[in-house]
């Protein structure tokens, strides 16, 4: 059975996907951190509210026909499917109409908690929502007391961000930025600058502004509204995109006359000037949970460091710019990362990666390394170049004084330098532990890590694992902070230190995750990472968004040792006998499988955590689980052979226990095997599938894809053995 859908271009008649990975899907998108009914509850909420709160039909939530000029327009979930045939198939499903939960309110709360946690992050975005909007949408406070409770549930925001994202939502908003020429950074954002006509009047934070905006959006007459802060301009554009009541968003660089905006509720980022702004800010009651997520491509990476900086230093974001793009050619062209299985074989198997640094032409100089030295001692000679365009000795006097100060009196430019040149640098390195092109795929980074803690945490992980070899957990941890957006660093650290296997992560649209993943074929390729901005609709992810492999080694089958058919056959005897069934003792016949299997990703059945596996199916049945990080771990170690092979072919043509997909599949709890001598040689030509598959059933035991020269794998497998003892050894003849 399969299902057939048509792709964003059209009818594709000719794709098809399992109804395996269909069903997954749904599964996913209907489990705790899926993205589907998150707001149900609330719906229920409002419901209840209406029938004993309220007095016979008299609506308690009528007020948002004042703030909410239209319903926002809200479009089918559309995301990708990872398959094992296609690779990521993009697919939809056509519900539009129960958008977040189905009614009005709560498609209102739902695209409104989007908007605002676009930049702040979902946390604080609940709270300015209740704080600032709530109290206009409804009337009684007990509704608003619940409803804010109802929201804060572990299961039920990330769940309402990921409907966002597979609607669209975080698109449009990016898009928004750019279509209405908003700038990342206002260098006149701050109250304390020279445009105040009070200096004792106090600086307050982007935070506040934007606590001003939503306090205007509830005014019934409003005047146009100026802002000093991009943020607040950004924020008001997301919010008219999805139906607020707000005008045109323009730009004025605070020269006399005053500019006049065109059409009502209008509002008006000004950029320069002494115009007094944002009449209406004022602090949030709950700073708990603020954060800022910063969206960047390779070509804004100036631009983030440039905000992360404001208010207390102004540097050129051009200027950063060039600097970042100066360290990530000569980092990408001086360090090459690769991932292998840890040896010797360990239960459960693991992943790690490896670096190594090619020689700068030139020594860098003392001050440059003793620079590098301050964050990456163990490593310095290989990043003090990166620190060339900032050397100088008032630079370095700054950072020697002001190095493991907690209280620095201000910071200054060269600090700040400092700084900024440190995050460049933790970016570009944590890129290359990534095989997606940087500059092809966009970005998110909490502004967290870009602070004195930030810096200092992710350097001291770096500095260790450039220096010999990180885990795959550090690694996935790593990407993730760089690249998904994590608002809470502790929370990713806290990870990278456990013993969980993770092997990705994703927050929003986006996500990291194993290359096999993406192309579900044994290959080099496919043991690394890749960063991406889609949505995979059928990865589960744990609360705090971690993706994590499960160890069910304890239940895989048995390898048993077969000794029929001991005498060697004749060419055509061979193949009747393949025919038939039956292995036979002999030279290694290159044959398709007799059987075939679909591969696909699961959630482990009879276990309760949302770690996922690949899922072995014989005519829709479920015929075993494997673990992805031991099928990595089995390519990665299966590649490890001679680059020229000195074989020829009589020599290729060493006996072998020739076996077929059937026989393999024979018993479910035990799989059969060869020896040292006479290995196994399961006939699997050109199955990826297949090969996926029989490589995680064999992780407890002696195995080797066959990409190439039987003997090559062989040698290099026999290389691994314990001779003292009688080992099962399995080929899995897959080129």
């Amino acid at each position: 059975m399969a299902a057939v859908f048509n792709t964003p271009r059209g009818p594709l008649a000719q794709v098809q996907i399992g109804v395996s990975d269909v069903l997954a899907t749904i599964s996913a998108a209907t489990s705790v951190i899926g993205w589907l009914g998150g707001l149900d509850g609330v719906h229920l909420i409002l419901l209840k509210a209406k029938e004993y709160i309220s007095s016979g039909n008299e609506t308690h939530y009528t007020n948002f026909e004042d703030i909410v000029e239209v319903l926002p327009q809200l479009q089918d979930s559309s995301f990708y499917i990872l398959t094992s045939d296609h690779g990521p198939v993009p697919r939809s499903m056509p519900n539009a109409d129960k958008a977040f939960g189905g009614g009005k309110i709560t498609q209102i709360i739902g695209t409104t908690i989007c908007a605002l946690a676009h930049e702040l992050g979902g946390p604080c975005a609940i709270d300015l929502f209740i704080e600032f909007l709530g109290c206009k949408l409804f009337e009684d406070a007990e509704m608003i007391g619940a409803l804010h409770s109802k929201l804060l549930e572990d299961d039920v925001l990330p769940k309402l961000l990921n409907e966002g994202v597979t609607r669209g939502l975080p698109e449009l908003f990016l898009k928004s930025v750019t279509s209405i020429g908003l700038p990342n950074l206002n260098s006149e954002s701050y109250y304390g600058k020279p445009h105040t006509s009070d200096p004792a009047k106090p600086v307050h934070s982007d935070l506040s502004m934007v606590a001003g905006l939503l306090k205007w959006i509830t005014q019934r007459k409003r005047d146009p509204y100026l802002t000093r802060s991009s943020l607040v301009a950004r924020i008001a554009g997301y919010l008219k995109l999805i139906g607020y009541n707000i005008g045109s968003i323009q730009l004025w660089d605070g020269s006399p006359p005053i500019s006049r905006a065109s059409g009502p509720n209008a509002l008006i980022l000004v950029l320069g000037g002494s115009e007094e702004t944002d009449h209406l800010m004022t602090e949030p009651a709950n700073l708990a949970n603020l954060g800022v997520q910063l969206h960047y491509t390779f070509y804004t990476v100036g631009s983030i460091l440039h905000q992360a900086l404001a208010p207390d230093v102004m540097i050129r974001s051009e200027t950063l710019q060039t600097e970042f793009e100066f360290i990530f050619n000569f980092i990408e062209s001086h360090l090459n990362c690769s991932y292998r299985a840890v040896s010797p074989p360990q239960t459960p198997e693991s992943i790690e990666a490896t670096f190594i640094w090619s020689d700068t032409k030139e020594l860098p100089s003392p001050i440059e390394f003793t620079l590098a030295s301050r964050h990456f001692p163990m490593i310095a000679k290989h990043i003090a170049p990166c620190y060339s365009r900032i050397a100088s000795d008032k630079l370095l006097n700054r950072v020697t004084k002001s190095w493991n100060k907690r209280d620095i009196e201000a910071l200054t430019e060269d600090d700040a330098r400092f700084r900024t040149t440190t995050a460049a640098i933790i970016i570009c390195l944590v890129s290359r532990l990534c095989s997606t092109d940087f500059t092809s795929v966009r970005h998110s980074v909490s502004q967290e890590l870009l602070s004195e803690f930030g810096l200092d945490q992710i350097c001291k992980i770096l500095n260790r694992g450039l220096s010999s070899s990180l885990s795959l957990n550090e690694a996935v941890g790593l990407v993730a902070v760089v690249h998904t957006g994590i608002m809470d660093l502790w929370r990713v650290l806290g990870r990278i230190e456990s013993s969980d296997r993770i092997i990705g992560w994703r927050n929003g649209m986006y996500c990291v995750l194993p290359s096999l993943l993406l192309n579900m074929e044994p290959s080099a390729s496919s043991v690394a990472l890749a960063c991406k901005d889609v949505f995979y609709a059928n990865l589960r992810t744990h609360k705090d968004g971690s993706i994590r492999d499960s160890d069910y080694s304890s239940c895989m089958p048995e390898l048993k040792y077969l000794r029929q058919n001991t005498d060697n056959l004749s060419p055509q005897s061979a193949i009747v006998t393949f025919q038939s069934g039956q292995p036979w003792i002999g030279p290694a016949v290159m044959r398709p499988p007799n059987r075939s299997i679909y591969l696909n990703i699961e959630r482990p059945m009879h276990l309760g955590e949302s770690d996922i596996c690949f899922a072995g199916r014989l005519d829709g049945n479920i015929i075993s689980i494997v673990s992805v990080v031991n099928v990595l771990a089995s390519i990665a170690r299966s590649l490890e052979v001679p680059k020229t092979c000195s074989h020829n072919d009589a020599a290729s043509a060493s006996n072998v226990l020739n076996i077929n997909t059937s026989t393999w599949l024979e018993d479910r709890s035990v799989r059969p095997a060869g020896t040292a001598e006479i290995p196994a040689y399961l006939a699997i030509h050109d199955s990826p599938a297949w090969a996926l598959f029989a490589a995680g059933e064999c992780a407890n035991f002696h195995h080797s894809i066959v990409f190439g020269c039987l003997s090559c794998a062989n040698e290099a497998l026999v290389r691994r053995l314990d001779h003292s003892r009688e080992e099962c050894v399995v080929l899995i003849g897959f080129k």
